[in-house]
């Protein structure tokens, strides 16, 4: 009965992780390998758990792994891989879904996202990648509210000014 369950939160979840695994890794291979880290580890503990939040479970443990393992080979800015053009475009339009936007205009703020600090580009991808508010960000990330707030307002000034230096508009 629970795992019936758990499919369901893996067709009600998967676009949604992988957007964050990307956002996270910013390399389409190891966004992939975190993606099936991370569900690897929902199943093996699902049964084991009493969920109450599923989607910020989900992400705790994605966050978790990419800080554990990824962030290992990614020391500095890593530059985003893709197989073909057509797989690019593919993707871009993936994280738009709900968005009724090209997502090529918003190239100049995904690179100045790239350059944020790992910490800062965490809570970015949280909030408005994911969705979650500041208090489900401090859940997921195991910091206060007011790191969170803090987190993002340096992020949000940091953005606006690489874009602004970089002859973008501002955020």
């Amino acid at each position: 009965m629970k795992r019936n369950l758990f499919e369901q939160y893996v067709a009600d979840y998967g676009d949604k992780l992988s957007r964050l695994c990307f956002s996270l890794c910013r390399n389409e291979h190891d966004a992939s390998d975190l993606y099936q880290d991370t569900w690897l580890k929902a199943y093996n503990a699902y049964e084991n758990n009493d969920i109450h939040n599923f989607e910020k479970w989900l992400y705790s443990i994605c966050v978790n792994l990419y800080k554990d393992n990824y962030r290992k080979k990614t020391r500095g800015l890593q530059e985003v891989v893709f197989d073909s053009t057509e797989h690019k475009d593919a993707f871009m339009a993936s994280l738009s879904v709900e968005d009724d936007y090209d997502s090529n205009d918003y190239s100049e703020l995904y690179s100045a996202i790239d350059k944020l600090p790992e910490k800062l580009r965490i809570c970015i991808s949280l909030r408005y990648f994911s969705d979650l508010s500041c208090a489900e960000i401090s859940k997921v990330l195991e910091i206060s509210v007011s790191a969170v707030t803090t987190r993002l307002s340096r992020a949000i000034k940091a953005l606006a000014k690489e874009m602004n230096n970089g002859g973008g508009n501002s955020i």
